[in-house]
């Protein structure tokens, strides 16, 4: 069984459905793609690095592909956004 270590309450059952859910290892992939690219953009509005039409257009795909995972996680497993979130950011420890 998985332990919460810390953050807000979350449903013991719900950690654990998402954790265990098909689609929730590329949706933390996409999580971390999607940071990385906005990153990039951010430097590129500061001047330090150049952002691609293409990295732009990444960025838009993949957006809209982790917003239709985390749609379908919360729908399957009952988890509110803020609770997929806490629980992609290792607030819980499996």
């Amino acid at each position: 069984m998985r332990e919460i270590s810390s953050g807000p309450f979350i449903n013991q059952e719900t950690v654990t459905a998402v954790l265990d859910h098909p689609d929730y290892s590329r949706y933390s992939e996409l999580v971390d793609q999607v940071a990385d690219l906005l990153s990039k953009k951010l430097d590129a509005t500061s001047g330090f690095e150049e952002f691609t039409q293409a990295q732009e257009t990444e960025l838009n795909e993949l957006t809209a592909e982790l917003g239709k995972l985390s749609e379908t996680i919360r729908n399957d497993t009952g988890c509110k956004d803020g609770e997929l979130i806490a629980i992609n950011n290792n607030r819980y420890q499996s």
